[in-house]
């Protein structure tokens, strides 16, 4: 039997593999919602209409499936790993153009489930490749093994799923166990695939949290190399559900041939949130420049005097090229109280969603870009949200809800992004309001991805009808674009009304960019981008007090008495 201790100071000194590894990881957490019981799911794809936009058009997915996990390859398909609703039996689907969806298939046979969302994808932005990894992960304390499958002809067919071999992580009797937070592929520029793996020790029929270790494996040359070790000395309380002491590795690239960026959380051993009893996470990284066969030693990002915890890191897959130096951005959260308020682990709080920009020296320069209450961002493994397509921008998404009460009945996706050419720019930089919603209706996050191609944005959702609560009959989600999309020429079209009389073109600053006239107007010598179409309202003034409000991209446009419409104006 394994003695616990508990000192009069309230330190919980355990033994040398810590904690065990809470053994319901998944359906403790989908049991809470009761949006996950009695309704069937179904997943959806959005869209941006061009670069950093932030205007989506959508294409609903197959009825009966949850979480989608999305990536995009080099001819502009998209690539879908999604779970059964019933079993969560693992399922791939793909968009081979744009709203065309295949037939969801089994991808995992003869090899096990995954049993929950621990499943990943990745696609190459240089040949047709694709990888699916998961880690079978049953309820109760096992030795969970990890399992990838690749196709070479974007998903049109798969060769045989295969076993990850175990990490030499740990020695004698001690196992090495994957966790359903594991694994996260990724291609680089070359075309060579990277699995990046947390594991910890199983001993004696158990799962243990500590000491974890962060792997990477290379397709090419197929051996492990270490990235880190955690053990602390003290482990003075839990981590919480679904998490090691260190895990959730993401992994990027930066513009040189060989150089891999890696980031994980990793709960400090001696910081204790006072409310929740949790231990705090901070984000840590390290870096190769050798494609991953040596590794820096581990930095630590966020520093423990923050009072937070730093959560679900996610790279960006490609650094920012400079001209002496290369720019690495990681985003994650900082939950102002350490555990998950759905779980009765504290209050929902307003916590900030950032980004940070770093070299591989010197401090983490941090920007707010965003903030939600929703502080369960990621269950299973990392997964891309924040994207860098070269020559337009980065854009990154989070879960979004400014509830504080539960039942996040507002929950969605938010979208934000950083223009090359315009410096640090985001997105109505206003914490909780900054950015904008993606899908319209009540949306779960799946991924972001970049289309290579066009270097729009593609972001995957899981719809959950609202329980328990007055709604609306839900329209149907449609694949036309929410905007007009205008290249040469914007066509105003005047009613019987004669409302275009004095209607103009602003940008999205709310400054006159030219005066519209009934019927064609010229746009050739606007740049492209988005815009708003503001035409007298023949409606008669609102209320004292009242005013209309419709907001664009960056910042608001208001306009009393007037009626405004996006559009975007390409090439």
């Amino acid at each position: 039997m394994r003695s616990v201790v508990v000192l009069a100071v309230a330190v919980l000194v355990l033994p040398a593999f810590g904690q065990p590894d809470p053994p319901r990881e998944w359906l403790v957490v989908r049991d809470t919602f009761p949006e996950f019981r009695g309704v069937p799911d179904s997943v959806i794809v959005a869209r941006d209409m061009a670069p950093g936009t932030g205007i989506y058009e959508y294409c609903a997915g197959p009825i009966g499936f949850h979480s989608p996990v999305t990536d995009v390859n080099v001819s502009s398909c998209i690539l879908v790993a999604l779970a059964d609703s019933c079993d969560s039996v693992m399922y791939f689907s793909r968009l081979s153009y744009w709203c065309h969806w295949d037939d969801p298939v089994r991808i995992t046979p003869p090899q096990p489930d995954p049993c929950c969302p621990s499943y990943n994808v990745a696609a190459s932005k240089v040949s047709q490749d694709v990888c699916l990894t998961w880690v079978y992960s049953p309820d109760g304390y096992s030795q969970k093994p990890g399992f990838f499958r690749i196709s070479t002809d974007g998903g049109e067919n798969w060769g045989d799923p295969t076993q990850l071999l175990w990490p030499p992580a740990y020695g004698g009797e001690t196992l090495v166990s994957y966790h359903a937070s594991s694994l996260f592929p990724f291609y680089d520029a070359r075309g060579d695939l990277h699995i990046m793996a947390a594991v910890g020790p199983f001993l004696n029929d158990t799962n243990f949290i500590l000491p974890a270790e962060i792997w990477h494996w290379n397709q090419t040359y197929p051996w492990w190399s270490r990235v880190h070790r955690a053990d602390p000395e003290s482990l003075r309380a839990p981590v919480g559900f679904n998490a090691l002491i260190a895990g959730r590795p993401s992994l990027g690239a930066a513009p040189g041939p060989f150089d891999l960026i890696c980031t994980w959380e990793e709960f400090d051993g001696y910081n204790v949130d006072t409310v929740t009893g949790q231990l705090r996470a901070d984000i840590w990284t390290s870096y190769s420049d050798d494609g991953g066969d040596h590794w820096t030693p581990a930095e630590r990002g966020t520093g423990p005097g923050s009072g937070a915890s730093h959560r679900f890191p996610s790279i960006c897959d490609l650094a920012i090229e400079g001209v002496s130096y290369d720019t690495c951005l990681v985003q994650y959260i900082v939950d102002q109280e350490a555990g998950f308020a759905c779980l009765g682990e504290g209050s929902a709080t307003q916590n900030s969603v950032v980004v940070a920009k770093f070299h591989w020296w010197g401090p983490w320069l941090v920007d707010t870009i965003g903030g939600t209450t929703q502080d369960m961002q990621c269950l299973g493994p990392a997964v891309r949200t924040l994207c860098n397509s070269e020559d337009y921008g980065v854009h990154v998404a989070w879960e979004h809800s400014t509830y504080q009460s539960g039942g996040f009945p507002d929950l969605n996706t938010r979208y934000n992004f950083y223009d090359y050419s315009a410096g640090w720019n985001w997105i109505d930089p206003d914490y909780m309001q900054s950015g904008v919603n993606v899908f319209t209706k009540r949306t779960a996050m799946g991924r972001l991805s970049a289309d290579p191609n066009t270097g729009c944005a593609l972001v995957s959702g899981h719809y959950l009808p609202r329980t328990g609560m007055a709604e609306r009959k839900p329209t149907a989600y449609s694949s036309q674009p929410t905007a007009t999309i205008c290249r040469g020429v914007l066509r105003i079209a005047d009613g019987r009304r004669k409302t275009v009389d004095g209607a103009d073109l602003r940008d999205v600053t709310g400054r006159k960019v030219m005066e519209l006239q009934p019927g064609e107007n010229d746009i050739r010598h606007i740049a492209p981008g988005v815009y708003f179409v503001v035409t007298p309202s023949p409606l008669p003034s609102p209320p004292e007090g009242e005013r209309r409000k419709e907001r664009g991209p960056r910042s608001a446009v208001s306009e009393e008495r007037s009626a405004v419409r996006k559009v975007v104006i390409q090439r």
